[in-house]
């Protein structure tokens, strides 16, 4: 059985997220860590991909498996109360990895997770500041409606990152990339942070775009 604590991590969030006011959270890596961000006063946690396969002495291209993630998440939710946002890559794999993954995200109080647009297993933004391999803009919206149907709290988010930043694939691919998977998200059902991007479909290659049910 799942316990909830009150609110729930993803309410929290939630609220957070579509709140008119700025708040702020702070990266954490471990128990540790979380429970230091917590008591600071910030009202959520960033799980951050790259300061969690360091903290484990490996690369930031998915050289810790998504199961040692997952097991790290779970100190880091025992620790603290606050939401904790996972920078999730590009969800460990395929479709079906991508819904194990949200529903183990769940059972671990998870409050969201943002995918990269990349290719498995990924490869740091800002290395060489040299062109990297793109998922298909098809696969990657799929994937995240996947992740999205596999969810068991109606309040769990979701983030598309769009990766074509200009200097990961060029400027020309970044702007055209951008629209077309803002628009197939959209397509899904899947809403969006009323504060990111324009209102109907997000600045052509911006890095993020803020991803939530619609319901």
């Amino acid at each position: 059985m799942v316990v909830f604590l009150h609110p729930h991590q993803s309410s929290q969030f939630k609220k957070l997220l579509l709140s008119p006011q700025v708040g702020c959270i702070c990266e954490a890596h471990n128990g540790l860590s979380a429970k230091i961000v917590e008591e600071a006063g910030f009202r959520g946690i960033w799980a951050s991909g790259l300061f969690i396969s360091a903290q484990f002495g490996v690369r930031d291209n998915n050289e810790a498996s998504w199961t040692q993630i997952l097991d790290n998440l779970e100190f880091m939710s025992d620790a603290t109360c606050i939401p904790i946002l996972l920078d999730g890559d590009t969800g460990y794999g395929n479709f079906n990895k991508m819904q194990r993954l949200i529903k183990k995200l769940g059972q671990r109080r998870i409050a969201a997770v943002c995918i990269e647009d990349k290719l498995f297993p990924k490869t740091n933004s800002f290395l060489n500041g040299h062109a990297q391999p793109m998922a298909n803009r098809e696969e990657f919206c799929g994937k995240i409606k996947a992740g999205k149907d596999a969810q068991a709290d109606p309040d769990f988010c979701m983030w598309g990152i769009r990766c074509g930043k200009r200097w990961v694939c060029g400027l020309e691919r970044a702007t055209e990339r951008g629209p077309r998977s803002t628009g197939d998200l959209w397509g899904g059902h899947v809403g969006r942070s009323p504060h990111v991007g324009t209102p109907e479909w997000g600045e052509p290659g911006s890095s993020t775009s803020g991803k939530s049910r619609s319901d």
